[in-house]
């Protein structure tokens, strides 16, 4: 099979994680998988440091940026490396 040359590297948001967008974010995957692309970018907002840097429609549902941060750390996972599997030179 031929690989696609399909690539997606642009601004874009899910429904989990912004209140302006609709769809989940695996349902957005799974429609680039389907389509044939074998790389996407998708970016996320960061949480608003103040409630100066929310969005209309956020106002609107009476969100404050200390809500949006406590919902937005809900959805993010990082993982540290273990120092034994770190190189030091």
């Amino acid at each position: 099979m031929k690989p696609s040359p399909f690539i997606s590297l642009h601004r874009g948001h899910s429904g989990e994680f912004c209140s302006h967008a609709r769809d989940r974010l695996e349902e957005i995957i799974h429609a680039y998988i389907k389509k044939g692309f074998k790389v996407v970018g998708i970016t996320e907002h960061m949480p608003p440091v103040s409630d100066l840097f929310l969005y209309p429609d956020e106002i609107e549902q009476g969100l404050t940026a200390q809500a949006i941060q406590i919902l937005e750390t809900l959805g993010f996972d990082t993982h540290w490396p273990d120092p034994e599997d770190i190189p030091l030179n």
